[in-house]
């Protein structure tokens, strides 16, 4: 998902390279190279750095990047999160500019069996099929039903969001979810695909530009 960083994992390490900007290479440092263009200097770095705290990579089974966060799960299904964390998307309160290292999300819990990231949410499918997700709201990508502007405020106080995990209320066990930047679609169990949040170019599926804060089942793909 992200277009200005880049991580990877082999069976020993899990290793960022590019922006710094909100901590996302995970290495605990902000003193690497300076890149862009003053006044808009950030941190950033040309080689992969290995990602740090107390993850071990050993046990990291996937890698997700969202646009200034990642995340990785692990073999005991634990989420460990990093990066910016200003509208929540790294799980965490309070909101704000994040952490450089992973850190443990514990309101994930320990069943999660799969992990993706979007813009600026997160999501996670646990065993029993029920998907989750956390962060920004501002276009009802999180799929709890709930209308924009009824969870928290990040960023100023003009951004819907919540940093605590909100259930997307499908009809039935998911099997993977993808979000993108303020969209969200699940494929259930039965091989039903439901999306919601922003509709503007007709990325949930639906004839008209309204968003949907419920999940939607797309119809035609049989």
């Amino acid at each position: 998902m992200s277009g200005i960083f880049i991580c990877g994992r082999s069976a020993t390490a899990v290793k960022c390279w590019g922006s710094n900007r909100s901590g996302q290479l995970g290495d605990g440092s902000s003193t690497h190279t300076v890149c862009g263009i003053a006044p808009d200097d950030i941190d950033c770095s040309g080689t992969p750095v290995d990602v740090g705290g107390d993850l071990d990579p050993t046990t990291v089974v996937d890698l997700q990047l969202g646009r200034q966060h990642a995340c990785a799960l692990t073999s005991a299904g634990t989420v460990w999160c990093w990066g910016d964390n200003s509208v929540g998307q790294l799980g965490l309160l309070p909101t704000g500019p994040g952490t450089n290292v992973p850190t443990e999300i514990t309101a994930a819990g320990t069943d999660v069996a799969a992990l993706s990231a979007g813009g600026e949410h997160t999501c996670v499918v646990e065993n029993d099929g029920d998907v989750f997700c956390w962060g920004s709201h501002e276009e009802g990508q999180l799929g709890d039903g709930e209308e924009v502007g009824t969870h928290d405020t990040c960023r100023g106080e003009t951004i819907d969001c919540s940093a605590a995990p909100v259930q997307a209320d499908l009809p039935g066990p998911a099997q993977m979810v993808a979000p993108g930047q303020f969209h969200t679609c699940a494929l259930l169990v039965d091989g039903d695909v439901y999306c919601w949040g922003w509709n503007d170019r007709r990325q949930v599926g639906q004839a008209d530009r309204e968003r949907r804060t419920t999940p939607i089942k797309i119809e035609g793909l049989d």
